[in-house]
């Protein structure tokens, strides 16, 4: 807006694209949710591992108001409850896991509205569909 004048809405609607909408694959990659969530719970490990508390104990130093949208961001709570003493590390990886699963499905939800024309492809099969194309 800033520098255009008009909402990204007005914007997206005036501008067109030079290419021709058969130039693209429109492809999804989708997750079986079992396999979803078991990487979803190995990501969230692999976090904690690699210092997203200090991480969010560094954030808290910012002082940044809790009236902010990056103060909700997922794990930022969780963080603070394993910080206090309120959840031990096991309930700390299963909160921000559930969370994150949350998010993922409100994603998968919003794209079977909005991507209806798109290739759906399993995980497994990216290469043999890469192949063809």
């Amino acid at each position: 807006m800033l520098f255009t004048k008009q909402s990204i809405n007005e914007w997206y609607k005036k501008t067109s694209s030079n290419f021709e909408n058969k130039s693209f694959y429109k492809i999804i990659i989708d997750h079986p949710r079992p396999l979803l969530i078991e990487k979803i719970r190995n990501r969230v490990q692999q976090m904690i591992d690699m210092g997203a508390v200090l991480e969010v104990k560094n954030f808290f130093k910012l002082k940044i108001p809790k009236d902010k949208s990056i103060t909700k961001a997922i794990g930022i709570a969780e963080i603070e409850e394993f910080i206090r003493k309120t959840i031990n590390k096991d309930e700390l990886v299963e909160k921000i896991s559930i969370k994150t699963r949350q998010y993922a499905k409100r994603q998968v939800t919003w794209a079977r509205g909005h991507m209806k024309n798109w290739k759906k492809i399993n995980p497994n099969k990216i290469k043999t569909f890469l192949k063809k194309i």
